[in-house]
């Protein structure tokens, strides 16, 4: 495996291949659990602040106190209190939205038209901040 360079300097993971789920699906890019990482949206007349409770190259989980329909395209802006290395907009596609009970809603949304460097500059981010959800289940199963 090659390394990448990002034109600020430091290495870039590339993104490993994943196994298919037991479910049969594959996973597009391993997520990870993050802390003090925000997503701000733009609607024009006001701003809203989520909780990304999630995050892999391909897209992330929001907590977001707006219900947002699925298929609604938007800028997402992403601020990590500790860490201003990160692409700060993203386009980003809702894909799916849950609503626990007691809770703000939960939404996916996928990243759209990112560049394969943008993907690994994401996952780089993530190896460095957040802890693999992938790992964190296989080693509760064995």
């Amino acid at each position: 495996m090659s390394s990448n360079v990002a034109a600020d300097g430091p290495a870039i993971a590339p993104i490993p291949a994943l196994r298919a789920q037991p479910n049969g699906r594959q996973p597009r890019a391993p997520r990870f659990c993050l802390r003090d990482l925000t997503a701000i949206v733009d609607f024009g007349t006001s701003y809203e602040t989520g909780e990304v409770i999630d995050i892999s190259a391909s897209g992330c989980s929001i907590r977001f106190s707006k219900r947002l329909p699925p298929g609604l395209c938007f800028e997402l802006m992403l601020d990590h209190r500790h860490d201003q290395r990160i692409p700060l907009e993203l386009a980003v596609r809702v894909v799916r939205v849950a609503h626990p009970p007691g809770s703000e809603p939960l939404i996916a949304v996928e990243f759209v038209d990112l560049s394969q460097v943008e993907r690994e500059r994401l996952h780089s981010f993530a190896i460095g901040h957040g802890v693999c959800v992938d790992r964190v289940r296989r080693r509760r199963s064995a």
